[in-house]
């Protein structure tokens, strides 16, 4: 008998053994099979915020305006919006119109002429940055964005007898000081020495209203986690004010951006884009 219960022993610990193992496997498949029911979830939702950001972007500007008093010299303007307490989507935009639209129709407008005078003055001098010169966008010149040696290359492009270092200063001073309406552009031009016929040109030539710009947007975690970055060159006007803003938006290029990096270097890292027009997503 005392065999027997031995033997009864060993089958007992045999079956709890085999029922632990089991019992383990069963929850490590259930753990495995949640983790991969999670991640694609967040995969999901990834892919669709991802894919929403482009379309809702130029929606969301279009019904959207700057401050009175939000300055546009600056060069960087910004929108925050919290979906809920999970969610939150900065938005950043950098006006790139202060750079010298080099077109190949030039030769068939006079505005695009002064661009390609503004243009080649700009390379004659080894300034070829994404802050000089860009191959698409709105023919305009930002007054805003533009750094000194654009404004006064556009100066010399209407006219090459206009004193373009004088139209720089003047521009410069003015917009430390105020945003610059086209109003002003009568005022600025005479530093420069630049009237009548020449002056409706240089009128023309210029923008007193941003319209062309970098932007950046990225969706944070509740935490303040990034969880996804995008960004691309837009076309579109922020009005000041409030009401619907004038004119739709047009993303001309949208792409997914490393994470955790600064605006400025995001912008650089996509420098090279801008040698050529970019392709439709």
């Amino acid at each position: 008998m005392r065999v027997a219960r031995g033997y009864a022993l060993v089958l007992v610990l045999m079956l709890a053994l085999f029922a632990a193992a089991l019992v383990t496997i069963l929850l490590t498949r259930r753990g495995t099979s949640t983790v991969a029911v999670r991640e694609q979830s967040d995969a999901y939702v990834s892919h669709h915020i991802q894919a929403g950001l482009r379309e809702f972007i130029p929606i969301f500007l279009q019904t959207s305006q700057r401050s009175d008093k939000a300055t546009l010299a600056g060069g960087v303007i910004g929108f925050d919006l919290e979906f809920d307490q999970d969610l939150k989507m900065e938005v950043r935009l950098k006006d790139l119109g202060g750079a010298v639209l080099m077109s190949p129709d030039a030769v068939t407008s006079v505005r695009l002429g002064v661009m390609a005078r503004a243009g080649l003055d700009l390379q004659g001098q080894g300034l070829a940055s994404l802050d000089h010169l860009r191959v698409f966008g709105p023919p305009r010149v930002s007054l805003h964005g533009a750094p000194a040696a654009v404004l006064a290359a556009v100066a010399r492009g209407v006219d090459e007898n206009a004193d373009g270092a004088a139209f720089a200063r003047a521009v410069i001073d003015a917009r430390s000081e105020k945003n610059i309406g086209q109003a002003d552009v009568r005022t600025l031009a005479s530093k420069a020495k630049v009237a009548g016929a020449r002056l409706e040109l240089l009128e023309a030539v210029v923008a007193a209203e941003p319209s062309y710009w970098w932007i950046e947007a990225r969706v944070l975690s509740g935490q303040g986690k990034e969880i996804m970055r995008q960004g691309g060159f837009a076309s579109g006007a922020l009005s000041p004010g409030f009401g619907v803003s004038s004119g739709a938006w047009v993303i001309e290029f949208w792409t997914d951006l490393p994470r955790g990096r600064p605006f400025a270097s995001a912008l650089e890292s996509n420098a090279q884009r801008a040698s050529r027009p970019p392709a439709a997503n």
